[in-house]
């Protein structure tokens, strides 16, 4: 019995063997034909660019006045030196924007 299964495995082999020798090698079948151009494919974010844009969230919101020495006194504060805290409100598109601004004493001593 071990005699006719040895025989069945060199039997598949030579089998094997003959069909790769008729059939060539598998490159030789394509020669004359160009191979097909590979799909786009659409790469989203590293995670190194989502840490990125989450550090760097983009260009400032130009409603937030920029710190300068006068800024209590300028022309955008209604009476000078706010004396408590104010709320605000904007309409926006699509909803709106409520706030609360509060005075930071500008002579506090650290």
């Amino acid at each position: 019995m071990s005699f006719v299964k040895r025989l069945k495995g060199w039997l598949a082999i030579v089998l094997v063997g003959a069909l790769s020798v008729v059939t060539g090698p598998a490159h030789a079948q394509v020669k004359g034909k160009t191979p097909l151009p590979s799909p786009a494919i659409e790469r989203g974010p590293s995670g190194a660019e989502i840490v990125n844009k989450a550090l760097n969230p983009g260009p400032s919101n130009p409603d937030v006045p920029l710190p300068h020495p006068d800024l209590a006194t300028s022309a955008g504060s209604p009476s000078g030196a706010a004396s408590g805290p104010q709320i605000f409100g904007r309409h926006e598109h699509g909803g709106g924007v409520l706030g609360l601004r509060v005075p930071i004493p500008a002579d506090r001593k650290l």
